[in-house]
Formats: structure tokens, C-alpha cells, sequence
């Protein structure tokens, strides 16, 4: 099943045009890795591929349903968001931030009840954070409240999702844990800006690579990763080794 399609998707911030006529399917189970160096309009992408950002032509769909005719509810019933970073305005605890997940599945003044609260614990144990659930998110380090943005995401629960950086602040066994999590336990899809192509290699199953000028290139890992290409994305030299077990990318 295709949860995101697009066609002819051009999205633009000001005269920068991100991607030019995109078409893209991503179907159940995989794992696209986004990459692109600084500036390439990551964020900007993601961001437009939920309705956040509106500088865009073309259509996107999310499990089927247009994105312009979604209510924003339905939107985030069908994807969700791990932004790059997180803030918190107000103090709550562990617990009621990822119960924040639950919102898109309640009703107007419907309290969350015994079902939302186990998803949330179910979550924030899968990502380690089980023994802090009655801590200020104030007080967490940066790798800790990055996984608690994760299990705010496993919460909702959506069936499409979009990691902006999501080993952004860990360290690199937490890295290779969270990514291993996302492909152990999210049966649905995965579209995840990356800055490690050797993550990508390992836990991608494909990969969109945004250059910077509007170009994009889709496909499998092994179809779109190469040295060649991926010294063009980051303009610079990029040689691929292999150890016997798999590709690793390597700076000159």
C-alpha cells in the first residue's frame, strides 16, 4: 500500500527551489532516508509533505486522501512529525509530554483515559525512558528528551513518519538503537532526514537525495547510494568501501 504519493510536487522558500516535479511513492514498510547537505531544504520538504510549509505545486497524498482536503486532525492521524528539536514552553513530566501523542485521537474535551496511558508507557519503554515517566522534561539531557520526542511520535502512533534528524543530540549507541527501534517496530512508513549516509545504508531501504538546486533522486539504497553520486550531493570526495558485511562511505 502507498501511504505517501507525489506528483509534480515543487516546493519552493523564496527563489530556492527545494525539489522540482517530485514524484514519489512510498509504500508500507519502508524506510526512505532523506539526504542532502546543509541548506538543501531537508526540513523544508518535510515539513511541506504535511501541510506546514504552502510555498509548493503539484499534489501530495497521504494513505490515498489529498493532502489539500485533509482536516488538520485527520493529517495527523495519518503522519506525524519528529521535528529537529524540541521545546518546552511549560512544565510536564515525562508521562504527560508523550501522552501529548494522543491528541489527534480524542475528541473535543475527552480526557485521555487507561488505553491512552498504556500506549504512552508502551512507548517510553521502547525507547528507554520507563524509569523517568514522573520527571520534568526540564531536567532531561538533550539524547533523553530526543528519544522522548520519539515515543510522543510511537504515541500518535501514524502510520507515515518523518524524523527530522532523529539521532540529532544522541550519542552513537543510541544512534544505532533508535534507528533500529524505528525499523523494529513501525510497520508503516518512514521518511527520515539523515546527516550519516552510513545510517542510511544500514537502516534505509531507499533514499531521496536533494542537491541543493531543485534536482532529486530517488530510489533504492543500492540503485541511488554510490561514491559518484554521493561526491556530487555533498561536493566532495566520498570513496565507498566494503568490509565483506556492507558499504561503508567514507570522506576523502
Amino acid at each position: 500500500m502507498t501511504l505517501l504519493r507525489t506528483r509534480g510536487l515543487t516546493v519552493t522558500v523564496g527563489e530556492h527551489t527545494i525539489c522540482r516535479d517530485l514524484d514519489l511513492e512510498v509504500g508500507e514498510g519502508q524506510r526512505w532516508a532523506l539526504l542532502g547537505g546543509n541548506g538543501a531544504g531537508k526540513t523544508t520538504l518535510l515539513h511541506s509533505l504535511i501541510g506546514l510549509h504552502t510555498e509548493l505545486t503539484g499534489r501530495v497524498e497521504l494513505a490515498g486522501e489529498p493532502l489539500d482536503r485533509l482536516a488538520r486532525r485527520r493529517t495527523a492521524q495519518l503522519a506525524g512529525l519528529l521535528p529537529q528539536d524540541s521545546s518546552d514552553p511549560f512544565p510536564a513530566t515525562v508521562l504527560e509530554t508523550a501522552l501529548i501523542g494522543r491528541h489527534p485521537h480524542l475528541g473535543p474535551w475527552q480526557w485521555e483515559g487507561a488505553a491512552d496511558y498504556a500506549a504512552a508507557r508502551r512507548a517510553l519503554a521502547q525507547v528507554g525512558l520507563e524509569t523517568l515517566e514522573d520527571r520534568d522534561v526540564l531536567t532531561l539531557s538533550g539524547g533523553e528528551r530526543r528519544r522522548l520526542a520519539l515515543a510522543t511520535l510511537m504515541t500518535q502512533d501514524p502510520i507515515l513518519w518523518l524524523l527530522d534528524e532523529p539521532t540529532n543530540h544522541l550519542d552513537l549507541h543510541h544512534q544505532v538503537t533508535l534507528l533500529q527501534r524505528v525499523a523494529e517496530r513501525h510497520s508503516g512508513a518512514t521518511l527520515m532526514s539523515l546527516h550519516d549516509v552510513n545510517l542510511a545504508e544500514r537502516f534505509g531501504t531507499h533514499a531521496l537525495l536533494l542537491f541543493g538546486d531543485g534536482d532529486a533522486l530517488a530510489g533504492s539504497v543500492a540503485q541511488v547510494l554510490d561514491s559518484a553520486v554521493l561526491s556530487r550531493l555533498y561536493q566532495h570526495p566520498i570513496r565507498q568501501v566494503d568490509d565483506g558485511a556492507r558499504r561503508l562511505f567514507i570522506a576523502e
